[in-house]
């Protein structure tokens, strides 16, 4: 779980930095695409391969974070704050 979390963190990060140079919706649709298959290996190989897989999860599912949080409070400008606590 320490492991997920904390790279979660830089997926978060990695997350920003792609959906800033490219696209929002790229890095949704990448993300989502993306974790199923890598929660799938982490499952798939038990032992030391699950924490590399768990770096692996952590980044995929929270690498759109940053964009949905973005578009979220596009859409209710004036309540930026309200937005980010239904968000997180």
């Amino acid at each position: 779980l320490f492991v997920v979390l904390i790279s979660g963190s830089i997926g978060t990060v990695l997350g920003g930095l792609f959906a800033d140079r490219f696209n929002r919706r790229l890095a949704i649709m990448g993300s989502l695409i993306l974790l199923a298959p890598a929660i799938w290996l982490m499952l798939a190989f038990p032992g030391p391969g699950a924490f590399f897989f768990g770096v692996l999860v952590g980044i995929v599912a929270d690498f759109s974070q940053p964009s949905i949080m973005t578009m979220a409070q596009e859409v209710m400008q004036g309540r930026v704050g309200e937005t980010s606590g239904l968000i997180i």
